[in-house]
Formats: structure tokens, sequence, C-alpha cells
């Protein structure tokens, strides 16, 4: 058992690295992963697929983490994130959000399940209060069994975004 008080200054055991992986295709990462992936089956006339990354860390041999990115016209964008979680009873998707500045909140169902919807992302660093909203994104978050999903947006809305989640299959 290890004391972090009693351990000596500079051997403290750090976390392992995270590995990024890029991919060319929906088949490749779903090997890459330790949950099987879902693949939006709707996305908006003139978006395409501009980026497939996943995440492991350095001493696993597959990953945790999928995201997708999107890419439209004018800068509009959207991201699909999916993330194997230990404990999804764990996670809350109730947030505060300010009752002025034009971020609204709301619950839908996504495939059965309760999911969290908000236009307006907090900007700051993760783990702090935020410190302003940037109301040009919307996202969506829920967990599926041991799998967390989240999609942030840019230049669609509510709806939009909404029916690519439901299209994950």
């Amino acid at each position: 058992m290890t004391d972090r008080a009693l351990t000596p200054k500079g051997t403290e055991k750090r976390p392992p690295k995270a590995v990024e992986r890029r991919h060319a295709h929906w088949t490749e990462a779903r090997s890459a992963v330790v949950f099987s992936p879902r693949e939006p089956a709707w996305v908006p006339s003139g978006y395409w697929m501009s980026a497939l990354q996943s995440w492991r860390l350095a001493n696993e041999e597959k990953g945790q983490i999928l995201i997708a990115t999107f890419t439209g016209p004018n800068g509009a964008y959207f991201t699909v994130e999916q993330t194997a979680i230990q404990q999804p009873s764990q996670f809350e998707f109730k947030q505060s959000a300010p009752v002025d500045g034009g971020v609204s909140t709301g619950v839908v169902d996504i495939h059965g399940q309760p999911a969290q919807w908000r236009t307006g992302v907090p900007i700051g660093d993760p783990g702090s209060e935020a410190t302003s909203w940037d109301t040009s994104l919307v996202s969506v978050a829920w967990t599926e069994g041991t799998v967390l999903y989240r999609l942030d947006a840019k230049g669609l809305d509510v709806s939009a975004l909404m029916r690519v989640a439901r299209s994950l299959g």
C-alpha cells in the first residue's frame, strides 16, 4: 500500500498517458474500442464526417472514447462522442444554467432513456463554474447501459441534433 504523503518526491505513480488513434472508417473504429459504437444513420444535408478518433490509455489495448466529427457548411459542425463508463448510475445530467442570456434546457426521450439537452454550453475550465455561456452551441447527453453519449453542435438547431441522436443505431 502506498501513501501519497509518504512517497518520496519524484516517485509518485503517474496515470498512464492517453493515446489517440485516427480511423478512416467506422469498421476500423469498432475494433479499437471496448464497446459497440453507434454510427448515425441520418446526417444533415451538406455535412460529412471529417474526423473519427478513439482514445485509449497507453497501458490498455482498446479505447474508452470514440469521437466522430461532422463538418457542415459555413463553419457548422457536430460531434458524436461515445464513452465507456463503469457506473452509469453515477451520471447526473442536471446542470444549472442561467435564467437569462438565451440558455434553454430540457429532457427528451432517446432510445427509451432520458436525455438532457441544452442550448448554450458553459465556457471555462473543466470542473469549475462556468464563467460564460456560448449560446451558439447545442448539446444533448444520455447514458445507455455502460455507454455515455454526448452530441454537441454549432449551426444545428435542437430538433436536428435530436434527429441525429435518435438515428444512432
